[in-house]
This record gives structure tokens, C-alpha cells and sequence, in this order.
């Protein structure tokens, strides 16, 4: 009877194990997937931060200014294509 009820307890368990287990892959994959949205939200920030940047220069008047952002924007991508 002992030898029963121990595997009892021991199947329960086991099922117990299994269902957190899947609890936390499940879990794991939803944070995951929550970690592409924040570095995607953050790409996005830095576009519409630099595009406001942008339209404040164009909206000032300071045009120097937004011609030598964009100018650095220009070097830049020169020495990205040059490393490649």
C-alpha cells in the first residue's frame, strides 16, 4: 500500500513539474517576443527624435545647423559603406 500511494504522490508530482515547465517556456517566449517590441518601440523613438530634431532646425530657420546634420548623416554612411 505504502509503495502505491508513494507512487501516487510521485505521478502528481511529475505532472506538476511539467505543467510549471510549460508554464515557463511559455513565459520565456513571451519575453522574448516583449524584448522585439522595446528594441523596436526604441528604433522608432530614435527615428521620430531625429526627425523632430529635424523639423525644428527647418522650423527655426537654422539652417546651417540641419545642413550640418545632415552632412554628418552623409559622412556617416559613407564610412558604413566603406567598411563594407
Amino acid at each position: 500500500m505504502m509503495l502505491y500511494q508513494l507512487q501516487e504522490k510521485l505521478s502528481v508530482l511529475i505532472k506538476q513539474y511539467n505543467f510549471v515547465k510549460q508554464q515557463s517556456e511559455q513565459l520565456s517566449e513571451k519575453v522574448v517576443a516583449l524584448e522585439d517590441i522595446v528594441a523596436l518601440q526604441k528604433e522608432r523613438l530614435k527615428e521620430l527624435e531625429e526627425e523632430l530634431m529635424i523639423k525644428r532646425m527647418g522650423d527655426n530657420g537654422d539652417q546651417q545647423a540641419l545642413i550640418k546634420y545632415i552632412d554628418s548623416i552623409i559622412r556617416e554612411i559613407d564610412n558604413t559603406i566603406k567598411k563594407l
